[in-house]
């Protein structure tokens, strides 16, 4: 019988085609992520090379959980590159009609990123407009980050545009992290991950959503705030449709040039 190598990440152990992973890091994946294997495998898959939709999410999904380790920034990237990999998928099979292969192996439901709504604000509402870098711009206006994290104390206090700006973390920064945000910090969840990642290229240079500037201290409670930064409090996020605009430093004066829809 011709044998090929386990799918767990970096192993080189040869194991029958119809197995999915050695014994040793098949022992690794919880029950319920070995048993959605063996439920979205279809007999002879190996030999046609035409696994489902389904399957290859579970797959993906399964070799992320095996990759990641506790307090190991690398094995984490690892892991989150097979995970938003398996986010992927599991849209696919989603919009088409199949249903969610996830359900119950990840620990949240996947919503179609289409979909997410956005609040109407009204045109010719002043405000300021803040650049911030993807994905952090991303977790402020979806209410997920509570502080933003800058050098100087500002008095300015009510709404703030914010501005994902144009020329940030390129792609492998962003999955990274993701990935720490997700796995160390435990700061995010999976479906939150999955949608940041979908939405920050997209984002670039383009205001995506408004928050209230409420305080500014130099020291905070939040975990998402950097010691030796000023914390910028921040609350009631919430997103707009995309508006082209060409980034700024600071605060500056700014003017929502139209009546927004949702996303």
């Amino acid at each position: 019988m011709t044998a090929h190598t386990c799918h767990a990440h970096g192993c080189t152990a040869e194991v029958p085609p119809k197995l999915f992973m050695c014994r040793t890091h098949w022992a690794k994946l919880r029950k319920v992520t070995q048993n959605a294997i063996w439920r979205e495998y279809t007999p002879g898959q190996e030999t046609s090379k035409d696994p489902t939709v389904r399957y290859l999410a579970v797959q993906q999904y399964a070799i992320g959980e095996v990759a990641f380790r506790p307090n190991d920034e690398e094995a984490a990237k690892v892991a989150a590159g097979y995970i938003l990999k398996a986010m992927q998928w599991r849209q696919m099979a989603i919009d088409a009609g199949d249903g969610d292969p996830l359900e119950g192996v990840a620990k949240h439901s996947a919503k179609p990123t289409r979909t997410l709504p956005s609040v109407a604000a009204p045109s010719g509402e002043r405000m300021k407009i803040l650049s911030v870098w993807g994905p952090w711009a991303q977790l402020l206006v979806l209410g997920i980050k509570d502080v933003e994290n800058r050098s100087q104390v500002q008095t300015y206090r009510g709404p703030v545009a914010i501005h994902a700006s144009k020329i940030g973390h390129p792609p492998r920064d962003v999955d990274r992290i993701l990935a720490q945000l997700l796995y160390q910090d435990k700061l995010i969840t999976r479906e939150q991950c999955d949608l940041i990642a979908d939405r920050v290229d997209l984002d670039r240079g383009h205001v995506i959503g408004v928050v209230q500037l409420v305080g500014a201290k130099r020291t905070s409670k939040s975990p998402w705030w950097v010691k030796g930064e000023v914390a910028l409090e921040v609350a009631g996020a919430r997103l707009v449709d995309r508006i082209p605009v060409v980034g700024t430093q600071g605060l500056r004066d700014f003017v929502l040039p139209r009546v927004l829809g949702s996303n």
